[in-house]
């Protein structure tokens, strides 16, 4: 019987869900990415819309998490977000993307600033801990032209490795 038991919550445990929470501006975008992009020689590029990214794992209710948007990762007044589970991310049509978020062993001392927050929130998740990463995403507009989708991933690469991301410490994931 006991072995049951410790086996349903060793199961239980397994089922934390993995949040992620995008947090963005209400007013402005990143001017300067476009033009940095420009004089890269890549005119294709018509906008970037830019999100901090924050992915947290635990026991979270969606209650808890709204709360920690609301209360730790947003500014009320200049800031938006919308959070997911991250399995279930939304896709928009026509958009492509470049997530960049530290390497495996990084230290990544927002995150940790995060989960110290979280616990200042007084936001109980037991018997689960909760871990938190940090990265950011730019979304990528492009010009209504004959650019070929291997064409536009090529462009996001070269922007990803030149512009956004320091591959030493960083990785990135580019989506279409």
């Amino acid at each position: 019987m006991n072995g049951s038991v410790y086996w349903r919550k060793k199961e239980i445990k397994t089922l934390a869900m993995k949040w992620k929470i995008e947090i963005y501006n209400k007013f402005s975008q990143p001017s300067g990415v476009v033009q940095d992009i420009i004089d890269l020689g890549i005119d294709q590029v018509e906008s970037i819309n830019f999100s901090r990214l924050y992915f947290l794992e635990g026991n979270l209710s969606i209650g808890q998490v709204e709360q920690i948007c609301s209360q730790l990762l947003a500014d009320r007044i200049t800031e938006n977000y919308r959070f997911y589970e991250e399995k279930s991310a939304p896709r928009d049509n026509g958009i492509s993307q470049i997530e960049v978020v530290f390497k495996s062993g990084v230290t990544d001392t927002v995150a940790e600033n995060i989960c110290k927050g979280i616990g200042d929130l007084d936001i109980s998740c037991l018997p689960e801990t909760i871990t938190a990463q940090t990265g950011r995403q730019y979304n990528f507009h492009f010009r209504a032209d004959q650019t070929s989708p291997q064409s536009k991933r090529d462009l996001l690469e070269i922007i990803a490795t030149r512009l956004l991301a320091n591959e030493v410490i960083e990785s990135f994931n580019i989506s279409m």
